[in-house]
C-alpha cells in the first residue's frame, strides 16, 4: 500500500491534453450561458425603459389636457391633431406635430409630450353640455390612452 501511495505521489505529470480540451469545451460553455443570460435581461431592462418612458409621456399628455379642460368654458376646436379650448378668457391649443404634442398659451409654447405617433380630439354636444374625448397612441408599441371629460354649461 505504501508503495502504490509513493508511486501516485512521483507519478505527478500534470493533465491529459483530453483533460485540458474538455474543461475548456465546458468553460466555454458556461461562459457563453453566461453571456447569452445577461444579454437577455439587458435587452428587457431597455425595452421596460421604453415601455416605461412612452407611458410616462402618455401620462402627461393625458394631465395636461385633462386638466384643462376641466377648467374649460368653451372648446372651440376639437378635430384631429389639434383641440382649442377657452378656460377664462385665455385660449389654450393643443397641436401635434411630427411626434411631440405642443401646449400653446398666450403666445407661449410648452412641448407636453413626446413620441405620440397619434392623437385625436373630439366635442359632442349633448343637452347644453358638451363630452370632449383625447386619443393618444404611443409610436413605439402602440399604447392607447384615451380621456373623456364631460363639461357642463
Amino acid at each position: 500500500m505504501l508503495r502504490f501511495k509513493k508511486q501516485i505521489i512521483h507519478n505527478n505529470r500534470g493533465f491529459t491534453l483530453l483533460e485540458v480540451i474538455l474543461v475548456s469545451g465546458l468553460a466555454a460553455l458556461v461562459f457563453i450561458a453566461a453571456l447569452e443570460i445577461s444579454w437577455r435581461t439587458w435587452s428587457v431592462v431597455g425595452t421596460n425603459r421604453e415601455h416605461f418612458n412612452e407611458d410616462a409621456e402618455l401620462r402627461n399628455a393625458i394631465h395636461w389636457v385633462t386638466r384643462d379642460l376641466r377648467r374649460t368654458e368653451t372648446v372651440t376646436t376639437a378635430i384631429q391633431d389639434k383641440l382649442v379650448i377657452d378656460t377664462a378668457n385665455q385660449i389654450i391649443t393643443y397641436t401635434l406635430v411630427n411626434d411631440t404634442l405642443i401646449r400653446s398659451k398666450n403666445n407661449s409654447q410648452r412641448i407636453i409630450a413626446k413620441g405620440i405617433k397619434y392623437v385625436n380630439f373630439s366635442a359632442e354636444e349633448q343637452d347644453n353640455n358638451m363630452l370632449v374625448t383625447a386619443e393618444f397612441r404611443g409610436q413605439k408599441r402602440g399604447v392607447r390612452t384615451c380621456v373623456l371629460v364631460y363639461i357642463k354649461r
